[in-house]
């Protein structure tokens, strides 16, 4: 739950935010960074392409 509500400073990829580095440094489960990215990565797809529909769609 740490490293899902921190990814909001950065989107996707663990590396996106220091706040996700922290959060799952503090967390010491080497399983959270896989279900990190189960959560994040589809995340990204999702609000990347709304971003896409409406910046360039409209």
């Amino acid at each position: 739950m740490i490293a899902w509500a921190v990814n909001v400073g950065g989107f996707g990829f663990l590396i996106g935010s220091l706040a996700n580095l922290i959060a799952l440094r503090l967390l010491g489960d080497r399983r959270a960074w896989l279900s990190f990215h189960v959560w994040s990565l589809p995340f990204l797809g999702v609000v990347g392409l709304l971003g896409y529909l409406w910046l360039f769609v409209r």
